[in-house]
């Protein structure tokens, strides 16, 4: 069973639904951490420097979910080179979505920033954990998860026009 997320797209001419295929699921819902999507024109908005970080965000996704599903020794240096390459893109990233959205007027620039900042939150909180010496690979993946599911899904793609160089 795949996840299909909506979403709204410009269209020049209006607004018109998209349905983005995101992954496998579980017959509860529950995404197959190993069956992250790859990356395809679908989750384009269009900006080449922000569609090119997507690219290499979700390949961190689905390195993160490798990492969840290995018991390896090398699990945990993974885990800490996929946790400081997704803090460092996620930083980078999140600044230049709100220097295009603000450079282009989107009306829900503030509740785009807002929940960055959750984001960022969740990712500071597990970047802590890692640092005291907890490895908790499957909060790395959920919140990987969690930002192909909901951030450039349901919160990227319906705003790609503000997103425009």
């Amino acid at each position: 069973m795949e996840r299909v997320s909506g979403c709204l797209r410009w269209t020049g001419m209006g607004f018109a639904s998209c349905r983005v295929k995101i992954g496998a699921i579980e017959s509860n819902g529950t995404p197959v951490m190993s069956q992250f999507p790859s990356w395809s024109d679908e989750l384009a908005v269009g900006n080449s420097q922000i569609d090119i970080q997507h690219r290499r965000l979700v390949a961190i996704c689905n390195r993160a979910s490798r990492c969840a599903e290995s018991s390896e020794v090398d699990a945990r240096r993974e885990f800490f080179s996929v946790l400081n390459d997704f803090a460092t893109l996620i930083a980078e990233h999140f600044d230049a979505e709100e220097k295009f959205l603000a450079l282009n007027n989107c009306p829900t620039l503030a509740e785009h920033r807002a929940h960055h900042e959750r984001f960022r939150e969740r990712l500071v909180d597990l970047l802590f954990s890692g640092t005291a010496g907890l490895l908790d690979k499957k909060t790395l993946a959920r919140l990987a998860r969690d930002y192909l599911l909901s951030h450039l899904t349901e919160t990227d793609l319906p705003n790609k026009h503000y997103m425009r160089e």
